[in-house]
């Protein structure tokens, strides 16, 4: 048996070591994702809501992702985003609220509590007094690690 282990150990090392990743990455779900957000900005100060995604994690310094794309608004427009609990309407904010400027890339920001092992959907409003609704597109993540 001991021969047996001597001449075969890289190769049961590498079995072992083969499975066990297999093994965890069926596990291992949260990714940096960019899911696709097309959204009606009704007019005034009113909100609009992407579809609803699973944050599996705890940690709060787990970031959540927005990226302004696009703004029939203009270019360089300003929208104020933010996380919400799908499943708690009496706690709805899952993180602070957020400027991000069209065209500026991705933004990453921490959610709290609220954001934990929870549905939680992006949130925008328009940050000024607009007479009429758009629209906007971008992408954005639950949590990015």
């Amino acid at each position: 048996m001991n021969k047996f282990l001597k001449s075969n150990f890289r190769f049961l090392l590498a079995a072992a070591l083969g499975i066990s990743l297999l093994a965890s990455s069926n596990f291992i779900k949260a990714s940096n994702d960019n899911y696709k957000f097309h959204l009606l900005v009704p007019y005034g100060y009113g909100n609009a809501y992407s579809n609803d995604a699973f944050r599996q994690t705890t940690h709060t310094d787990n970031p959540w992702k927005v990226n302004l794309q696009k703004s029939a608004e203009g270019k360089g427009t300003i929208m104020t985003f933010w996380l919400i609990n799908t499943g708690n309407s009496k706690i709805p904010k899952a993180s602070k609220i957020h400027n991000v400027k069209q065209g500026s890339g991705a933004h990453y920001y921490h959610a709290n509590s609220q954001g934990s092992h929870t549905y939680v959907a992006l949130a925008v409003e328009n940050n000024n007094y607009s007479a009429s609704s758009y629209g906007i597109d971008g992408v954005w993540d639950e949590e990015t690690w």
